[in-house]
Formats: C-alpha cells, sequence, structure tokens
C-alpha cells in the first residue's frame, strides 16, 4: 500500500474501482466522496472514509485529502459534472494524478485540458472489447486483455441470474447485449435478464 486515494463518485462503477483497488492492496488510505447519503454508508461499511457532499466542492474535496493525495479517480454518472469535478481537483492540487471516466468521446479531449491525466471512454472501451470479442475466442470465454489483472469479458446470463435486474447482479457486470443492443446497468428500458441475453462485465485474471 502505497498512496493516498480520493474517489469522487459510488455507483456502480466506483463501487468496482474500490473493490479493485482494495484487492490489489493499491493505497495506504481511500477516500471516497459521494452526494448520496446510501453511497457513502455503502462505503463506510465497505472499510473506506467517507465524505458526504458534491464532488467539485472545494470544502468537500479538502475534506477527502484531495489536496494531499496521490491519485484521485472520478467515475460519476454525468459527463459534465465529471468535468467540473476534474477541474476542482486540479485548482487544488497540480501535481495529483486524475484518472477521468466519461461516457462519450466527445468528452475526452475537454477533459485532458480541465486537468484530467488519463479518461477512459467507457462506451469505447466495451465497444472495443465487443469487436475483439468475435476476433479472439478462448476455451474460458470471449475477453479483451486491458492490463496484468483487470479484463473485460463477454459470457451468457448465468441460470440463477435469470430474471433479474441487472442492479441485483453483481457489481462488476456492466452492461447488457439484448438483440445486439447494448444496456448499460442503470438503463431502466432493460427489465429483467433474459436466458439469451449476454453480459459484458470486469473480472481479474489469474
Amino acid at each position: 500500500m502505497t498512496s493516498h486515494v480520493v474517489l469522487i463518485g459510488y455507483g456502480d462503477t466506483g463501487h468496482t474501482a474500490a473493490g479493485v483497488l482494495r484487492a490489489g492492496q493499491a493505497f495506504s488510505e481511500l477516500v471516497v466522496v459521494d452526494s448520496d447519503p446510501a453511497r457513502v454508508v455503502l462505503a463506510a461499511r465497505c472499510g473506506a472514509s467517507a465524505v458526504l457532499g458534491g464532488g467539485a466542492e472545494a470544502e468537500t474535496l479538502r475534506s477527502a485529502g484531495v489536496c494531499r493525495a496521490a491519485q484521485v479517480i472520478v467515475t460519476v454518472s454525468d459527463d459534465m459534472s465529471a468535468l467540473r469535478i476534474t477541474a476542482a481537483v486540479r485548482r487544488l492540487n497540480s501535481s495529483v494524478k486524475i484518472t477521468t471516466s466519461v461516457r462519450e468521446g466527445r468528452w475526452r479531449e475537454l477533459a485532458l485540458c480541465v486537468g484530467a491525466d488519463q479518461v477512459l471512454v467507457t462506451e469505447q472501451l466495451v465497444g472495443r472489447s465487443l469487436g475483439l470479442s468475435v476476433r479472439r475466442t478462448r476455451r474460458c470465454g470471449q475477453e479483451l486483455q486491458l492490463d496484468g489483472e483487470l479484463v473485460i469479458a463477454q459470457r451468457r446470463v448465468r441460470r440463477p441470474e435469470v430474471g433479474l435486474a441487472l442492479a441485483e447482479c453483481d457489481p462488476l457486470v456492466l452492461a447488457v447485449i439484448r438483440d445486439g443492443t447494448r444496456f448499460w446497468r442503470d438503463d431502466k428500458a432493460l427489465g429483467r435478464l433474459r436466458p439469451d441475453d449476454r453480459l459484458v462485465a470486469l473480472d481479474v485474471a489469474g
């Protein structure tokens, strides 16, 4: 454990990111920031320090220790909010490494301009994994290797998952492919999982 990490946004993506960080013991302290009291309580129950407040508010960021953090991860559901938060973090700490997640690729360059060091575009990430899954077939499934530990995999719905809402599944599940259409985890139009659905999920290799 080597660094102080601030994670802003504790929805499904943030929860998953925190789990991967904990598994790799990649921090000396993890502080979660979220404006939802229920999510703050959940983060605390999972072992993180938690701060209730808006991620773009200077007072909230100072309370989370952004000024001394080595890394900040911004993972909120709204891209404009992600940009505002990134800019606010950069104003408080000129040297911290900021990783920002946005859904749409059109925001990538602007996120870099306002202070992000690394921008992950979730639509492109999942889309690329799906394209490569057609080209690369392995005995254990269809996977895209992202680094030494983390992979994105496309798999069938398991029998106990049939009939569940996606929010009731493992938080590592990112999206559903149904009849050629991708549905994100928080898409209310998806409904319940069907036996012929395909799930796009994060997994840890090894």
